[in-house]
């Protein structure tokens, strides 16, 4: 009896060693990580917006400027470390200056960027009187752009500019300065008081304008004496042979809105004797000077002067 069951036992053990042989072996590692599953959806990176250009960094004794002054038509002046030397359409020779230490660093037209307002200076040599022109070059985001109208301008037999501020209640620039009365002598001091703040608005265009919004809106750029070095009754006729135009036509800049003379004061709208301003005829519209009236007299004053656009024609 036993025989059989060893025999059983040998053919047992023999077929569990061949199936122990056949059976695959594991699989060598391939050495790849294994994948992650995604944890969640992918978050997109918000755009960065660019910080607002700092007028500062702006380097304007190395630009070229245009230079005007109402009675000069506007010509480039490329200055190079703040200084242009020539021959300008001006009085004679001499060198343009620009000094950064006189900049006004102030938001002009209340877009909330920073812009700034600059004198270039024109150091005449024959006679030495210089003449300075105050320019608003304004912020675009990415660079400082000049307006081509002069907003304040000093020179001898016209004005003389104290002080060129932030206006501190809102945009723009409060302007302190002593102005030629009418009929003085060109020799004479400046000696009326003729201050002014002055804005920047833009048109429908988007065009921006230089704007008087005190005393009374008004033009924002330099404004053309009607009577200087003229007697009164000179003046009217001068003012007379320009003709005059309804005050309601009056703009304070092409494009723009009309004039708002100051509070209970009596106005006469006259067109400008000093027709030689080069802005003289602009697009459609014509240079016009405004002065009050004072006990129902022509005023003597030039603090009583001020200046607008009317539509040519």
């Amino acid at each position: 009896m036993r025989r059989p069951v060893v025999a059983a036992l040998a053919a047992l053990a023999t077929l569990l060693t061949t199936a122990s042989a056949c059976r695959p072996e594991d699989p060598e590692p391939t050495g790849a990580e294994p994948t992650a599953e995604p944890t969640g959806p992918t978050e997109t990176e918000e755009p960065t917006t660019p910080e607002p250009l700092d007028p500062t960094t702006v380097d304007l004794g190395n630009r070229v400027w245009t230079y005007e002054d109402a009675w000069t038509a506007p010509f480039e002046v490329p200055l190079e470390d703040g200084v242009a030397e020539g021959e300008w359409d001006l009085a004679g020779e001499g060198p343009m200056v620009y000094d950064e230490a006189q900049r006004v660093v102030v938001d002009m037209d209340g877009d909330d960027d920073l812009d700034v307002v600059a004198p270039l200076t024109y150091q005449e040599q024959l006679g030495g009187y210089p003449w300075t022109s105050w320019f608003v070059w304004l912020n675009d985001g990415t660079d400082l752009v000049q307006m081509p109208y002069a907003i304040a301008h000093q020179a001898r037999c016209v004005a003389t500019v104290e002080a060129v501020e932030p206006a501190g209640d809102g945009p723009g620039v409060r302007i302190d300065r002593l102005i030629m009365d009418l009929g003085a002598e060109c020799a004479a001091t400046p000696t009326v008081e003729a201050d002014r703040t002055v804005v920047v608005e833009h048109d429908e265009n988007g065009d921006p304008w230089p704007v008087q919004i005190d005393p009374g809106r008004f033009w924002g750029g330099l404004c053309v004496g009607i009577g200087s070095e003229s007697s009164e009754g000179e003046h009217e006729q001068d003012v007379q042979d320009n003709g005059p135009f309804p005050l309601d036509e009056a703009v304070v800049a092409p494009g723009l809105g009309p004039v708002e003379p100051p509070a209970s004061e009596e106005t006469i709208d006259l067109l400008s004797s000093d027709s030689d301003a080069w802005y003289g005829d602009l697009d459609g519209w014509r240079f016009a000077g405004i002065t009050f009236l004072r006990d129902g007299a022509l005023s003597t004053s030039a603090a009583d002067e001020h200046c607008a656009w009317a539509p040519q024609g």
